[in-house]
């Protein structure tokens, strides 16, 4: 500390001999060099081109099967048991994705994975069945007696690499709560 000091007594004494307040030359002298330090930091970290590091991919899992209630209640919610196959073991369950097909009842559903695509140690051998749950689906509260929700789950490519789904239909049916 004792250094410190005595060089900015030596620099301040420089200063007040040019009337200029030293702690201001020496904030911007602190500026310059940070900018110098952070130029020269960046220019030495670079990336290369050439990088072997891993690469994150995104594929859609084939769901196998859909777990729905016999028909819906309006106003209600409902949990939706999924089961879908993960390609290989590399591959690790991201998350449901998908939705409404514009304003009808209709429902895509697509079990997304990512895997890293440049591991050579992938197995598909083993049984790579998983289930996870669609939380808190809602029923509308004007939901009327009939109506459909249609969900369609994806579950591969065709041979024209087009999706093919599987169809899983629930009627909505008015429970009569009151007793006599």
């Amino acid at each position: 500390m004792g250094i410190f000091f005595g060089c900015y007594a030596t620099f301040s004494s420089h200063l007040h001999l040019l009337g200029k307040e030293p702690y201001l030359i020496l904030m911007k002298e602190m500026k310059r060099l940070f900018l110098i330090f952070m130029i020269l930091g960046l220019s030495l970290t670079s990336c290369s081109v050439d990088d072997d590091g891993s690469s994150i991919a995104y594929e859609f899992a084939p769901i196998s099967n859909i777990e729905v209630p016999e028909f819906f209640e309006a106003g209600k919610s409902y949990d939706l048991k999924v089961s879908y196959t993960l390609p290989s073991t590399c591959h690790a369950f991201q998350g449901f994705q998908g939705g409404r097909d514009g304003s009808t009842n209709d429902f895509y559903i697509y079990a997304s994975t990512a895997y890293e695509s440049n591991r050579t140690d992938c197995s598909s051998e083993a049984a790579l069945e998983k289930e996870s749950t669609i939380r808190d689906f809602e029923i509308v509260t004007n939901a009327e007696d009939g109506d459909v929700y249609t969900f369609y789950a994806y579950t591969g490519q065709d041979s024209n690499d087009e999706p093919v789904f599987d169809t899983y239909t629930v009627s909505v049916k008015e429970v009569n709560t009151q007793t006599n």
